[in-house]
């Protein structure tokens, strides 16, 4: 048992889902945060646009992060260094679009999106602020799958780690700010 704990594999193991549930628990404490500074309708419409902004960016993907994850280890082991580039390359531009598309044409229909979809007129600025975010999840899903698709796995568990550590930090402050309508001080 002991020397199935010294293997590098393990260790790995151990790295990502150490991240994973760092991550994972900065979110619950944010939602709780949230949940206690807040009305139950505004925190009902944060999660909304929560959901919104999450499926959206799953939905970018479009097997982009499948391909990280079965070319990049290829390509390396092959030396073909030009490929992996191109690769790469072509990913980061689809993402880049994607995050662009997203962004503009998801604020531009936001309102129609909370008040034909949703029934919830409301909803339309949460949805706009929402999706102003959605090009770092987009970006943050691109470095996580290439840092594991290189196996470099504890760099991207501490990246992870990190930004849930930043969205909690900033939950935090704007808590203690006395902010609970981020509209209110814009």
């Amino acid at each position: 048992m002991i020397k199935l704990l010294k293997q590098q594999s393990v260790h790995n193991v151990f790295a990502v889902y150490g991240g994973a549930l760092a991550n994972g628990a900065s979110l619950f404490l944010i939602n709780l945060i949230v949940l206690r500074s807040v009305e139950q309708t505004t925190f009902a419409i944060f999660s909304l646009a929560l959901l919104v902004v999450t499926t959206l960016a799953e939905m970018s993907d479009l097997g982009l992060n499948g391909g990280l994850y079965r070319f990049v280890p290829y390509y390396k082991h092959h030396g073909e260094d030009h490929k992996l580039k191109q690769l790469l390359k072509t990913i980061w531009k689809w993402r880049s679009w994607m995050a662009a598309i997203l962004t503009i044409g998801g604020i531009a229909i936001a309102q129609p999106i909370a008040e034909r979809i949703f029934n919830q007129p409301a909803l339309t600025q949460y949805l706009r602020l929402s999706l102003l975010g959605i090009g770092g999840v987009i970006f943050l899903g691109f470095t996580s799958t290439y840092l594991k698709a290189v196996e470099r796995f504890k760099f991207n568990a501490g990246v992870q780690t990190a930004k849930g550590v930043v969205r909690l930090v900033a939950i935090i402050v704007l808590v203690a700010a006395g902010v609970t309508d981020l509209f209110a001080i814009l």
